[in-house]
């Protein structure tokens, strides 16, 4: 890998192996929050429900693509990583795909 990114395989490494109040792993925490604020950012540009899942779901598959070299973690944690990332953005497309049926 390129020396550019050894400071960020070393934050995501660091990340990757900590864990909160004994039980909640902080990766699994960082990926709920980076997609929702993904989310709210492509909200905020005004993408439609469907381009903004697109978009998550393609930035979590490269991210997972580049985890898959940097570090030593199983095709077990790539899919949890993804459906944790995935769930929240599915969510609230589906909250607003009900919405918007029931009006």
């Amino acid at each position: 890998m390129l020396k550019f990114f050894d400071p960020v395989e070393n934050v995501l490494a660091y990340i990757s192996k900590t864990v909160l109040w004994g039980w909640l792993p902080l990766d699994i925490l960082a990926h709920a929050i980076v997609s929702y604020v993904l989310f709210l950012i492509a909200y905020k540009l005004k993408f439609s429900y469907w381009k903004t899942l697109l978009f998550i779901f393609v930035l979590a598959l490269l991210k997972e693509f580049h985890d898959s070299f940097a570090l030593t973690s199983s095709m077990d944690e790539h899919i949890k990583d993804l459906i944790v990332t995935m769930i929240i953005p599915f969510l609230l497309f589906f909250i607003n795909f009900l919405k918007k049926r029931n009006s």
